[in-house]
């Protein structure tokens, strides 16, 4: 197959005629937003267990990028706790861990339950 015939099967709809859009390489299902303010969690998982301070850095429906001074695994669990709140508001599994800084930047999933 000539390579012509695959170009415009890889262009964007919103690329004008001729111009190739860059692909996007994203993982994500949904788009993020920018977030500010933080929030109490406790982590746990991997033998650990903790209570850390969570600054926000971004958001969508289905989880919250973060950034905190302690090292949150993939895998362990993260509850929230906003503030003026004494119990325990949402759970969620972190998914990625990477140093930023001084600081560590932690993507959370949420479970995204539905009623029966």
């Amino acid at each position: 197959m000539p390579r012509s015939a695959i170009r415009p099967a890889i262009r964007a709809q919103h690329a004008p005629r001729g111009e190739l859009a860059p692909l996007r390489f994203e993982r994500r299902r949904e788009d993020r937003e920018a977030a500010e303010g933080s929030l109490a969690a406790s982590y746990s998982g991997d033998g650990r267990v903790g209570i850390t301070r969570l600054e926000l850095v971004d958001r969508s429906p289905s989880g919250l990028g973060v950034r905190t001074r302690v090292r949150i695994e993939p895998g362990m669990i993260v509850t929230i706790c906003p503030k003026g709140s004494t119990i325990p508001w949402m759970a969620g599994c972190a998914v990625r861990c990477e140093r930023d800084g001084e600081a560590w930047r932690v993507g959370i999933a949420f479970d995204t339950r539905r009623a029966a």
